[in-house]
């Protein structure tokens, strides 16, 4: 094998001067001969060019779809290059569904397209008409078949020559006729021998009474999706009314439909009830309605459908999910009944405290109250003693200066013979009431020796 020599050689290169040389020689037209295919292998990439693949050949677009037929044909707006096409959409899909013989699922979706009856027609008179069982129209304008498309954001209204061919346009679209007289193009779809599975999501329609009448004929559709389109209570009860009895629907969607209390317990009933028509419903999907309280009616019917299950906001309602539902909401009526005594006792026991604890500071600052005035009343009376010691050190100190000045003077005569003159009155006065006093004694005696 050539690296193993190659190792060798340089091991004998290294050993021995003699033999040094020729590996040397040897080696250096080697790395020669290396460099040179090296530089070869530079030049060989530099000279590659890179093959661009242009965007009609991609895997995702559309005119690659159609390439070749097959028995899926999905249009969406993710899989074209240059955006929403409306209603031009019918003319890139145009080859297809007039060729193809084996189309059986059709999906046209989120190009806003309007144009109803040129789609209708071209799959009524399809090859594949006979084949064709899914048809999938969601995120379009399908509701605004009769008028005008609409016109981007921002943009002027269309006037002059432009504005008169959009007009004309119009109306040709317009006197496109339909098959057996029909008016309506969304009922002539219903019309489609092997259908089984329609999606009409989000497309602003107003369901016509024709829709109904060709849906209460078709017994086959197995999908039906109204999402997004203005139902109300009222389509909803027509909906289930107008279902032939025989029918074989197993997924009904009435998402964001405005369905409010009144659709909500018609269904409830409706299933409650057992219409035929319900009988092979197993999934409904009802998120973003306004059911309200009705809602625990139709999980009432859940245990009447074992095999149904509906989809709303935040759960998924069937037989098993209801009863864990109506257990967990038992145990919480439970735990609220619970919380609700506990708290009540609470509260009562926190109101006596609160009072017991309002009284006892009442009485505190009563108490407190009590004992400042005391003090107060102790204080004044100390200040009142005080004073009135105070005059009477005055009043003895002012006695003694004038007694001391009047001993001396004519003052002090007068005022003993005023005290003779008192004493003087009160022993004449004392005399006489204790003779007259005598004198009562005295007759008092003799009349009762007189009467003896």
């Amino acid at each position: 094998m050539p690296p193993p020599s190659k190792k060798k050689t340089k091991t004998k290169a290294k050993g021995g001067k003699a033999s040094s040389k020729k590996p040397k020689k040897g080696g250096g037209k080697k790395k020669k001969g290396k460099k040179g295919k090296k530089k070869k292998n530079k030049k060989k990439i530099k000279e590659t060019e890179v093959v661009v693949v242009p965007l009609m050949l991609d895997r995702w677009a559309i005119r690659t779809q159609i390439l070749r037929p097959r028995s899926l044909l999905d249009v969406g707006h993710n899989r074209c290059r240059r955006g929403r096409l409306q209603d031009n959409i019918l003319n890139e899909i145009e080859p297809a569904v007039s060729n193809w013989r084996n189309l059986r699922e059709l999906r046209i979706w989120g190009h806003g397209m309007h144009d109803a009856k040129r789609l209708v027609l071209a799959l009524l008179n399809s090859p594949s008409s006979n084949v064709l069982d899914t048809l999938i129209l969601r995120s379009n304008m399908i509701g605004k078949w009769k008028n005008l498309p609409p016109m981007p954001y921002g943009a002027t209204p269309i006037e002059g020559e432009e504005g008169v061919a959009i007009e004309d346009e119009l109306v040709q679209k317009n006197a496109l006729e339909l098959p057996d007289g029909a008016e309506d193009p969304l009922a002539c779809l219903l019309t489609l021998p092997k259908l089984t599975s329609l999606d009409l999501s989000a497309n602003s329609i107003t369901f016509s009474d024709e829709f109904y009448l060709v849906l209460n004929r078709t017994p086959k559709i197995k999908i039906l999706h109204l999402n997004g389109n203005s139902l109300g209570s009222k389509g909803c009860s027509t909906l289930i009314d107008m279902l032939p009895e025989n029918s074989q629907l197993e997924v009904l969607g009435v998402k964001d439909c405005n369905i409010g209390p009144t659709g909500c317990s018609y269904l409830a009933f409706s299933l409650n009830s057992f219409k035929p028509c319900l009988n092979r419903l197993r999934l409904l999907y009802a998120r973003g309605n306004l059911f309200g309280p009705m809602m625990q009616e139709l999980g009432d019917a859940m245990l009447l459908r074992p095999i149904l299950s509906v989809q709303l906001d935040r759960y998924t309602l069937n037989l098993d999910n209801y009863t864990k539902y109506n257990q967990t909401k038992m145990d919480r009526q439970k735990l609220i009944d619970v919380g609700g005594r506990r708290l009540q006792t609470f509260m009562i026991l926190a109101k006596y405290k609160l009072k017991r604890i309002r009284l006892l500071k009442e009485h505190e600052a009563m108490a407190e109250q009590e004992v400042a005035a005391e003090a107060e009343r102790l204080r004044l009376q100390a200040e009142k003693d005080a004073a009135k010691a105070a005059k009477k050190a005055s009043k003895k100190g002012k006695k003694g200066k004038k007694g001391k000045k009047e001993k001396s003077g004519a003052g002090a005569a007068s005022k003993k013979k005023g005290k003779k003159e008192k004493k003087g009155k009160k022993g004449k006065k004392g005399k006489k009431e204790k003779k007259g006093k005598k004198e009562k004694k005295e007759k008092k005696e003799k009349k009762k020796k007189k009467k003896t």
